[in-house]
């Protein structure tokens, strides 16, 4: 916020110094800060749907794992274990698509 604080400080020194231009100073001081506060939280929200996604396929693979080994271990001439991998493989999907619905 010092660096914000010291670029508009740069802006405005070619400004006299009145009332007026204190007043829009602080007005465009206040409007840049919402500026990047917004700017973090919409970084910070990709950030949470990426960890999102990478939970959701270390999840499937899991689940999809320990499907495959009891199918292996107790009835391997029956392969089973392809139908709940289809259920499981929802869930990396649809996250993958909320990360990407409004990406333009």
């Amino acid at each position: 916020m010092q660096e914000l604080k010291h670029q508009i400080d740069e802006l405005f020194k070619d400004f006299p110094d009145s009332e007026e231009t204190k007043v829009k100073k602080q007005a465009f001081e206040a409007n840049c800060k919402e500026l990047l506060a917004n700017q973090m939280k919409k970084e910070k929200r990709n950030y949470m749907k990426k960890i999102h996604f990478g939970y959701s396929v270390c999840g499937s693979v899991l689940i999809i794992s320990f499907f495959l080994f009891i199918n292996m271990y107790y009835s391997p001439s029956v392969i089973w274990f392809v139908y709940p991998t289809f259920a499981v493989l929802w869930w990396p999907l649809t996250i993958y698509f909320y990360v990407h619905k409004n990406k333009n």
